[in-house]
């Protein structure tokens, strides 16, 4: 039997030498991604707390407007609208801030919400405005009923007395 010699050329031999360098460098890399260790973490920022919670869709039934200016208000509030089942609320430095709560109670349809214009501010108080918002007459909107409700915090003023107040459009 004769065996056939293939030739080969210069350029195929530079390619092949190539080709096993690249595959070589390839496998170094995967061996040392999966034995190297792994440097720490790096520090990230932490992320900016959440301010503010709305929705169409709660436990509360009825109309409920309120201020909240204290770690037990705020548990006992979050507590009442989850139910056990939640371990925290969400945290809120109240040194700084203070929570407007806004339930509309129970609407027949959808459409409705609660909006925050800016605070009025003068040199002795600070009043929070809220406004319900309506659905228009020739409005679609969902046919099931909805509990809107809207939760903000507000940066507290210093040494000024702080309330919330309804305004109509």
């Amino acid at each position: 039997r004769r065996r056939s010699l293939r030739l080969r050329r210069p350029t195929d031999i530079h390619r092949t030498k190539e080709l096993t360098a690249m595959r070589l460098r390839l496998a170094a890399a995967l061996v040392g991604l999966f034995l190297w260790p792994n440097p720490a973490p790096a520090q990230r920022p932490e992320p900016p707390q959440r301010l503010e919670w709305q929705g169409t869709y709660s436990i509360q039934k009825t109309p409920l407007a309120r201020l909240i200016t204290s770690e037990s208000q705020w548990h006992d509030l979050w507590r009442g609208l989850l139910g056990e089942a939640v371990k925290a609320p969400p945290p809120v430095d109240f040194r700084d801030y203070v929570v407007a709560v806004v339930f509309l109670g129970e609407r027949r349809t959808g459409g409705y919400g609660v909006e925050f214009p800016e605070p009025l501010i003068n040199e002795k108080k600070m009043v929070i405005l809220y406004r319900e918002r309506r659905p228009g007459p020739n409005s679609f909107v969902t046919q099931a009923l909805t509990q809107p409700y809207h939760i903000k915090a507000f940066k507290r003023a210093p040494n000024l007395e702080v309330s919330l107040a309804r305004v109509e459009d």
